[in-house]
């Protein structure tokens, strides 16, 4: 328990003191997904199905409590500049800098379009340029006088998705870019003299050719949206077993996900066994802290490449087909690949290419 001791005589020295200025100029934060349970504690509390100039004025109070300039206000099913006209002034008055979030352009709340969409016509400035036009200038006349941040840019009709084959390429060059971040690539990231480096760039030329196909179909006015959320990334990234009969054993790399040890219980562990030798246990996570010794050797880089590899030695018994099993001992593993090496295995950044090969009960099929 601290005890407060009493003091006649409290003075401060003359002068200006100040923590510095922030390093980062716009400090804020942003009420996403509101509902159920911020509607519902404002309701209770300030009688409202909406958030009024009560609400927002202790949130711009916690911000400015915590140093921040800026909100992003809620954006579901609230409408932050109509629901009630005091809430920008108020804002205005406290110092905060408001914004609008991802999906609402020019000081206009997404509600304010979905609560009258008979009356504005569809979102589509191709089909209805006049009044959207009207209303997002509407938006910027209404914040005349007060200091907002604007978000400029259409996307679809809320979280509505792109057409079909814009999402197909956008998906498939993040799974790419999966493999390795840009800032990461280098001459050493693929191996050349098994060709997984010309995979790679077939990959990213089969997905150029689709963006740039697309390109010629997308509506003038939306282009320039079209080559910055879609073709740039993909044209930026786009310039970058049969065993042996003599072998005594058997090298098998199991690549699984980056998981963490969210169990806590000192790492996720699998048995890997091949035939019916005696499982072999693999804890692939155990090191996988953010804290020394494994924090710059271990955690970091399976956060970046976001796999882990582990490799396991077997001894081969004189058979002509073998069985290799594989058993989780914790939830959570996600098993990516799987490389059998007899010998012939040469490092690479995506563990090479599945075989071509085959076996069923007839032999060997390619």
């Amino acid at each position: 328990m601290q005890i407060v001791c009493h003091r006649d005589y409290v003075g401060i020295l003359p002068g200006q003191f100040t923590d510095g200025e922030p390093a980062v100029e716009f400090r804020g934060l942003f009420l996403n997904d509101e509902a159920p349970c911020l509607t519902s504690w404002v309701k209770h509390t300030f009688g409202t199905n909406y958030g009024d100039h009560r609400f927002y004025a202790k949130v711009f109070e916690l911000i400015l409590r915590l140093k921040g300039n800026m909100l992003w206000p809620a954006m579901w099913g609230w409408a932050f500049y109509a629901d009630d006209p005091e809430n920008s002034r108020t804002a205005d008055e406290m110092g905060i800098i408001m914004g609008t979030s991802h999906h609402e352009p020019m000081a206009r709340n997404h509600q304010e379009y979905a609560r009258h969409r008979k009356e504005w016509g569809p979102w589509n400035y191709q089909k209805n340029q006049q009044n959207l036009d009207r209303f997002f200038r509407e938006g910027i006349e209404r914040m005349k006088g007060t200091e907002d941040m604007v978000t400029i840019g259409m996307r679809g009709d809320g979280d509505e998705a792109m057409s079909a084959e814009a999402a197909s390429i956008y998906n498939r060059n993040c799974q790419y870019m999966a493999r390795v971040t840009p800032e990461m690539l280098d001459a050493n990231t693929y191996n050349l003299q098994t060709g997984e480096w010309r995979q790679v760039a077939d990959d990213y030329a089969r997905l150029e050719r689709r963006a740039l196909r697309l390109y010629q179909q997308v509506p003038t006015a939306a282009r320039d949206a079209y080559v910055q959320s879609v073709l740039f990334p993909v044209e930026a990234m786009a310039t970058l077993a049969s065993t042996p009969s003599t072998l005594d054993s058997v090298t098998v790399h199991v690549v699984v996900k980056s998981t963490l040890d969210f169990l806590n219980v000192g790492g996720h562990e699998y048995t890997v066994s091949l035939d019916d030798s005696e499982p072999q246990v693999v804890n692939f996570n155990k090191t996988l802290v953010d804290r020394q010794p494994y924090m710059y050797s271990e955690f970091y880089p399976a956060v970046a490449r976001r796999v882990v590899e582990k490799t396991i030695t077997i001894p081969v018994s004189r058979k002509d087909f073998h069985e290799l099993t594989l058993s989780p001992r914790h939830p959570g593993i996600v098993f990516e690949k799987i490389v059998i090496d007899f010998g012939g295995y040469q490092p690479q950044y995506l563990f090479g290419t599945e075989s071509p090969y085959t076996y069923s009960a007839y032999g060997r099929q390619r």
